[in-house]
């Protein structure tokens, strides 16, 4: 077994693929703790006395840290090595979690669900500045691709292990699953992954790239983008199976149903990546929020079984399509600080999740589920215009930095 997969991860290094099973591992737990709660929240507030708005704040405060950290760990990274960070964000990822299986109350579980997102903050994007690094840009989307399922993979595996968990035991035993899954990565990374480290970048080199960074305009374009992009395909998801309780299925039914995004997600990848090459990029941008943008429409008709599951594949499509495309993006518009714009997409990403969260958490039990959804659905059109125009222009843009 060492064996085959020592001669894997050689394999993988040869053809300038860095992402190997074990660099995916990681990919994969990361996705099981970022969907675990979502389905959990109706049992951990019923668990602590708390309504939906208070249990929300579990994912808000995940979310946000998640988003925070990616900056912090860009600059690890370049110091000490993209593999060595992940390890470092696996470890302290397997304590907060194994702690948050044993919380005693809501404010507890809150903070260690922040130190649980600040530790995974360092597996996504560190892989995705590896490949960045690693891969050539012609071969990096179908590269983020299988990015993109392992995570895919790891959400699907989170929601029903929350949901069948909440339904069956206790929302306890759905961290501590979360917890094996992420203490299992951590140990194969020790043993296997390993990464050449160039010469460390100081602090000062940091800061000064943050600068750079953010005074760009591509960077805080893509970053305003993703933004938008975490609150339509990740943050109005956080409430699908709340919404399917509520109409009277058990919490198992619901993880069931809301896992088919990570499925769907993982059998449409790799389509979803002959599509994108296949038509211009403006219109693959657009064509995938919108798809997105449909499946939140048809959340708001109804919260039954069979319509939730629609609009779950629905949105796992449009993720499929539009997602490696804006992480290309984020990898292209500054090569000479790459690790930072990674970080800056990363960050507006999940900041972006966390708002939503929070903001349309306590809306919930005033205008209903219909509603919320329905807001999404058109903050998704308006996002598809957004995408279509400003790739255009970016196309412009970099074309004419290339004439002589």
């Amino acid at each position: 077994m060492r064996l085959l997969a020592s001669r894997i991860i050689k394999r993988s290094s040869a053809r300038g693929m860095p992402p190997s099973p074990v660099v995916l591992l990681a990919v994969f737990a990361a996705g099981v703790d970022n969907f675990v709660a979502a389905p959990m929240l109706l049992a951990i507030g019923d668990g602590f006395g708390q309504g939906l708005a208070v249990a929300a704040g579990v994912v808000a405060a995940y979310a946000f840290i998640y988003g925070f950290f990616q900056l912090v760990w860009v600059y690890a990274s370049d110091r000490w090595g993209r593999l060595a960070i992940i390890r470092v964000g696996l470890a302290l990822a397997s304590v907060a979690t194994v702690a948050s299986a044993f919380a005693p109350d809501i404010a507890s579980l809150i903070v260690l669900r922040g130190i649980a997102g600040a530790g995974f903050a360092a597996v996504v994007p560190s892989t995705i500045t590896y490949i960045g690094d690693k891969v050539p840009v012609e071969k990096r989307a179908g590269t983020l691709s299988d990015l993109v399922a392992a995570y895919a993979g790891g959400s699907a595996a989170g929601i029903v292990c929350g949901g069948v968990a909440s339904d069956v035991t206790s929302w306890r035993v759905g961290f501590a699953a979360s917890a094996a899954i992420t203490i299992l990565a951590l140990l194969m990374q020790l043993r296997y992954a390993r990464d050449p480290v160039e010469a460390p970048r100081a602090l000062r080199a940091f800061t000064r790239s943050i600068r750079i960074t953010v005074s760009a305009t591509w960077p805080r374009v893509v970053a305003l983008l993703a933004l938008f992009e975490g609150a339509v395909l990740i943050g109005f998801l956080t409430f699908f199976p709340a919404a399917i309780e509520e109409g009277g299925a058990s919490g198992r039914v619901a993880g069931l149903v809301v896992a088919l995004y990570g499925v769907a997600i993982v059998l449409a990848s790799r389509p979803a990546r002959r599509l994108a090459a296949y038509l211009p990029r403006p219109v693959s941008l657009a064509g995938g929020i919108l798809c997105a943008g449909a499946g939140l429409a048809v959340a708001a008709s109804s919260t039954s079984i069979p319509t939730m599951a629609i609009a779950t594949v629905l949105v796992s499509m449009g993720f499929a399509l539009v997602h490696p495309l804006i992480q290309q993006w984020a990898t292209i518009v500054i090569p000479s600080h790459r690790a930072t714009a990674v970080g800056l997409f990363a960050t507006a990403l999940f900041v972006g999740t966390a708002v939503t969260t929070q903001a349309v958490a306590p809306l919930l039990d005033t205008i209903g589920f219909g509603w919320v959804f329905g807001a999404g659905a058109v903050l998704a059109g308006v996002l598809a215009v957004m995408l279509a125009v400003a790739w255009s222009h970016f196309e412009r843009a970099t074309a004419q930095d290339k004439l002589p």
